[in-house]
């Protein structure tokens, strides 16, 4: 069984990420450029949030210290390695974790 992965053992670009989604909770990162695997946050990613009208509901405050980030979140990190140096078409937050990313890729399937 591998050991869990924590806030702390992030890069500080991927923490920031993390800190992005949470806050955002809901909505999309979208021109997120990767490199080596890590995000850069020049030029500045598109954010939008996602706003439900009518909803009494608040949402969690973001986590902070060093928890053990979802597996969701490893999965993102694992992606973003294997694709080494892109851009992110649009990723997609939903209740502050990754649900969904789009990548335009130059190889073929």
């Amino acid at each position: 069984m591998s050991e869990a992965v924590r806030k702390s053992d992030l890069s500080p670009a991927r923490q920031e990420l993390v800190g992005l989604m949470k806050r955002l909770h809901f909505g999309r990162i979208e021109k997120l450029v990767i490199c080596d695997g890590e995000p850069v946050w020049t030029p500045v990613p598109e954010i939008t949030r996602e706003v439900k009208l009518g909803s009494r509901g608040s949402h969690p405050k973001p986590s902070t210290g060093n928890y053990v980030l979802k597996a969701q979140v490893v999965d993102l990190f694992k992606h973003f390695e294997s694709l080494g140096t892109t851009t992110i078409t649009c990723l997609e937050i939903q209740n502050g974790l990754p649900f969904r990313m789009s990548v335009k890729d130059p190889r073929p399937p």
